[in-house]
C-alpha cells in the first residue's frame, strides 16, 4: 500500500502511503460502481502556507461554504469580502472528531474513516480580526476597529455538528467493472 516516486528509478524519493482501511473501502466502491466516493465537508479552505502568512498558526481556514449545503446547515462560516475590500475571516477548523487539525492533511485524515452522511464534531475558532487587502507583504494587514483603546472582539471556540457530503471521483477503470484487466488489454 505504498508508492515511491523517484526520477532516478531508485527507491530514494518521495513516498506515499494509503491506509489499508481507506484502500479497501475505495476498491469496493470502484469495483461496484466505477467510482471512488469520499466523505467531505464540502467547503473550500485556504492553503496552510497562506494561512500562516496571515498569522494563524494552526487549523484550516474556511474560505467558502456553499449556501444550503450540509456545511452551512451545520453552522460553518466562510470568509467574506465586504464593499470596502476588507475580508472578514471565516471559521478556522482546529479539531474534527477529537483529532487536532493543523493542516489540510490532518483534516483529510480525520474524515478518511467516515462515510457520506456521517455526522462529525467540528471545533472552530470564530471571531478572528478582520483584515484589509493591502499590506507590506501584499497579503493582509489588521483592520482598525473602533476607538484605539477598544478591546478586540473575543475569539470564540465553537463546537458544531456537520453532516458529511459525498464526492464521487471517476476512475479510469469505470465501465470495466468485473474485469479491470480488460481495460489494460490483459486476458
Amino acid at each position: 500500500n505504498t508508492a515511491i516516486y523517484s526520477t532516478s528509478g531508485t527507491s530514494a524519493g518521495i513516498g506515499f502511503a494509503i491506509p489499508a482501511d481507506t484502500l479497501g473501502v475505495q476498491v469496493r466502491s470502484i469495483l461496484s460502481r466505477g467510482l471512488a466516493t469520499r466523505a467531505v465537508l464540502g467547503i473550500a479552505v485556504l492553503a496552510g502556507a497562506q494561512l500562516r502568512a496571515l498569522g494563524i498558526e494552526g487549523g484550516v481556514l474556511v474560505l467558502t461554504v456553499p449556501p444550503n449545503s450540509e456545511a452551512a446547515l451545520g453552522g460553518l462560516r466562510g470568509s467574506v469580502r465586504d464593499a470596502s475590500g476588507a475580508v472578514d475571516i471565516g471559521d478556522v477548523i482546529v479539531e474534527c472528531d477529537g483529532a487536532a487539525i493543523n493542516s489540510e492533511t490532518d483534516l483529510f485524515r480525520a474524515l478518511d474513516s467516515h462515510q457520506p452522511g456521517d455526522v462529525v464534531k467540528v471545533v472552530v475558532l470564530r471571531g478572528l480580526q478582520n483584515i484589509l487587502p493591502e499590506s507590506a507583504t501584499g497579503l493582509a494587514a489588521p483592520r482598525p476597529s473602533g476607538p484605539a483603546d477598544a478591546k478586540p472582539p473575543a475569539i470564540e471556540r465553537k463546537e458544531l455538528r456537520v453532516k458529511l457530503s459525498a464526492v464521487d471521483i471517476p476512475v479510469p477503470l469505470a465501465g470495466t467493472v468485473g474485469n479491470p484487466a480488460a481495460s489494460l488489454g490483459l486476458p
